[in-house]
């Protein structure tokens, strides 16, 4: 049902100056999770359209007619790419919003340490997608969402 093909691709970093909010590392937060939250909302939308529509009684194949694969194609890709994105953004390597998070999260030392190693994100994220780390987190959990469409 899911396509477990890896999907890759680069977006733009939005310019946001945690200095204009009033707790700049907890709105820095907020405005780094923003991205994986919306897909999240997303995925979810898409999870229970999929289910409504293939996997219950309301609907059959006659209500779609000739549009049942297409429809079925879009929810699927809908879902599965909302859910890559979510997961993979969250990922804690710059220049990805999880390395936001973490990065107000930790204090002290780990701050420094990870502040130094800041620079090789890009690095460090290219090398986790081409050795296919980054398929290895998703795929389980696109697997655990076939099942639960199916249960």
């Amino acid at each position: 049902m899911l396509s477990g093909s890896m999907m890759f691709g680069w977006a733009k970093p939005v310019p946001v100056n945690p200095m204009n909010m009033k707790d700049p590392k907890r709105g820095d937060i907020w405005v780094s999770l923003a991205g994986p939250l919306s897909n999240g909302i997303l995925a979810v939308i898409f999870f229970f359209l999929f289910k409504l529509f293939f996997f219950s009684s309301f609907f059959n194949s006659a209500v779609f007619g000739s549009l049942e694969r297409p429809i079925q194609m879009l929810v699927s890709t809908g879902l599965t790419l909302n859910v890559v994105l979510m997961i993979f953004n969250l990922i804690p390597i710059p220049p990805l919003d999880g390395s936001h998070v973490l990065r107000n999260l930790l204090t002290g030392g780990a701050a420094e340490f990870y502040e130094r190693i800041e620079q090789f994100g890009g690095i460090l994220l290219m090398l986790l997608v081409f050795t296919g780390v980054t398929g290895m987190i998703v795929r389980p959990v696109l697997g655990v969402i076939d099942l639960l469409l199916t249960w």
